[in-house]
């Protein structure tokens, strides 16, 4: 991809539904009460003048293949031009958004949207987001760089008899370590428009 051929295209939207959910994350059944902030998906189009990279985040704990896979199938259909096989998605791992998988979590209340139902609802949505992206592209430029940010931690505990337990007791006589490595590096990714202004949302 030739440096002075690149194109860049931004878009958001809003991925928050508009009635209960049941919450992904934990390991038991959390229902949704009101919104403190929205989720949201971005997506990022990165293009040159014979290949392309679309970066899509979303605030989810998770996103299983099936809804990737209904994704590039709907952006196909509607937007034949794009190589949905160029497409990466990822989430950034809220524990306070929608689970899209039943069976998950045990509920009897039907003023709960069902997962299977913000299932349809984030497909339509992250698809109409690439599409956006893709229309919004502009000649411009990118640059990357490395910063630290402690953002997280493991929350597994290993135990000398070789036991592990999330969430488990660093009081206890047999506990060994916090399980895993922990990254604090933060990789950055900057875009810029003809005029090498910052582009953002």
């Amino acid at each position: 991809m030739e440096k002075e051929n690149i194109s860049v295209g931004w878009a958001e939207v809003n991925i928050t539904p508009d009635k209960p959910v049941l919450l992904h994350g934990q390991f038991y059944t959390r229902i949704s009460e009101y919104v403190n902030d929205p989720v949201t998906a971005t997506a990022l189009v990165i293009s040159g003048e014979k290949d392309s990279l679309i970066f899509v985040s979303c605030d989810l704990v998770y996103l299983y293949e099936s809804i990737i896979k209904e994704c590039r199938e709907k952006i196909k259909k509607e937007m034949p031009e794009i190589n949905v096989n160029k497409i990466s998605f990822g989430a950034t791992h809220t524990h306070t958004a929608p689970t899209t998988k039943e069976s998950l979590y045990i509920y009897d209340d039907e003023k709960v949207m069902k997962p299977t139902e913000y299932a349809e609802f984030l497909v339509e949505k992250l698809s109409k987001c690439v599409i956006e992206a893709w229309k919004n592209r502009e000649k411009g430029y990118i640059s990357w760089g490395m910063g630290y940010a402690v953002v997280g931690h493991n929350r597994r505990m290993v135990y000398f008899d070789g036991s592990a337990r999330m969430y488990g007791d660093t009081n206890d006589k047999n506990f060994s370590h916090i399980e895993g490595y922990e990254d604090h590096s933060v990789d950055l990714l900057f875009t810029y428009n003809k005029k090498k202004q910052l582009l953002s949302l």
